[in-house]
């Protein structure tokens, strides 16, 4: 579905050495053949062993992953700022605004919309699965998204952006608010989400709390 390598990974568990590197080999030229743009991801104890490796097979680190945690215990406030779904109409604006946020990822049309038609469709009482959107005058100035589970009490942020011309503005940590509270509501208590280590968003979850966890790097062929 996604061909680039920021979703088709192998992931080492063990030391370089224990590696079976002709299997993994053989795996990344089957996803090419395929049209896949695979990558290694590197947890970040391993990095330092793994680098002078995948250099010298051609992978060059193209960015990382931090993993970050909060366990809410209860609602944010000081919500100023109502956040609505996506709604069907909106869904080209929404993937337009989206597509200006993150230009260098080829695979961002297609998220938004395998999201979209999730939440669409969604019927399943325990999982929750919104799109939302922030709108200044007639454009869409920010948006986010979250798909959890009851049962296994997890909620997951992810594609969050807002329009160059309206940042600094707060939408970004009001829909982080938002989106927790959402799951509070749900009762579920664990949240992740997935940023660059060190970015603007990355620094917004920080400030409401979340914690990091685990980075991985991701070495790709160019």
């Amino acid at each position: 579905m996604f061909e680039d390598p920021w979703y088709n990974f192998i992931v080492p568990t063990v030391n370089i050495d224990k590696l079976d590197w002709d299997l993994s080999m053989k795996i990344i030229q089957s996803q090419q053949e395929s049209g896949i743009k695979p990558s290694y991801y590197i947890k970040d104890v391993l990095k330092k062993s793994y680098k002078s490796k995948l250099d010298s097979l051609g992978f060059s680190e193209i960015g990382n992953d931090t993993y970050m945690y909060l366990k809410i215990k209860k609602k944010f406030e000081k919500v100023d700022i109502q956040a609505e779904k996506i709604s069907e109409s909106e869904e080209k604006a929404y993937i337009k605004t989206a597509k200006s946020c993150f230009p260098d990822f080829s695979s961002e049309e297609k998220y938004c919309r395998y999201f979209f038609k999730i939440a669409k469709l969604n019927k399943n009482r325990d999982i929750i699965a919104s799109n939302l959107r922030i709108y200044e005058g007639k454009e869409i100035a920010s948006f986010s998204s979250i798909y959890g589970s009851k049962k296994q009490n997890i909620a997951y942020l992810h594609n969050d952006g807002t329009a160059k011309s309206f940042r600094r503005r707060g939408y970004h940590s009001q829909l982080i608010k938002i989106r927790c509270n959402m799951a509070f509501d749900n009762g579920i208590e664990n949240i992740y989400a997935i940023l660059e280590e060190g970015g603007a968003s990355y620094n917004s979850y920080l400030k409401l709390g979340f914690k990091p966890v685990v980075t991985y790097h991701l070495f790709s062929k160019i």
